[in-house]
């Protein structure tokens, strides 16, 4: 057979490794690779092929903003967390965390996060009563991220708790 690298593959038992290579990363589904043995070679009786091509991804963003800080977490569509980020993780602290700017560095570090991990198009979903949620959807839009649904999530209260007492001074 001399020192061809396909051939010493064939004879090994990797056809599976050699298809794979030659298809880089395309996956054909339901074919069956036949070795002929009139003249040696590798043959392909394909019969349905399928070529997954890739699709675009979503992802769904939570905001939390509270008083003190604005908490912004990226999810698949499984639910399982891709990345966060806070106001600290901005790199302010203190009471720079409740401000509209840490909350517009973090949405475009999740911007950023997200067009990194191939995801084009968002939902969002806010919560909370902070100052941070106007700002950090402003930053969304201006970034190349394309927003599907905008949906507020504050739990409102239904006259549910009995307030406390008037103090008397």
């Amino acid at each position: 057979m001399g020192s061809n690298p396909i051939s010493s593959e064939i004879m090994q038992g990797g056809i599976v490794q050699l298809v794979e290579r030659m298809l880089c990363t395309h996956k054909v589904i339901g074919s069956t690779p036949v070795i002929s043995n009139y003249k040696k070679t590798l043959q392909f009786m394909i019969k349905t092929s399928k070529i997954v091509l890739p699709t675009e991804k979503t992802g769904i963003i939570h905001i939390q903003s509270t008083n003190n800080n604005t908490i912004l977490t990226l999810v698949d569509k499984k639910g399982l967390v891709k990345a966060w980020a806070s106001g600290g993780t901005a790199g302010l602290r203190n009471s720079r965390k409740s401000t509209v700017h840490a909350a517009e560095l973090a949405s475009e570090q999740i911007a950023t996060k997200a067009q990194s991990l191939g995801i084009s198009s968002v939902s969002i979903y806010m919560k909370g009563l902070g100052i941070g949620k106007q700002k950090a959807v402003q930053a969304f839009q201006n970034s190349k991220l394309k927003i599907l649904e905008l949906i507020e999530r504050t739990p409102l209260a239904h006259n549910g708790c009995r307030v406390s007492r008037k103090r008397r001074v």
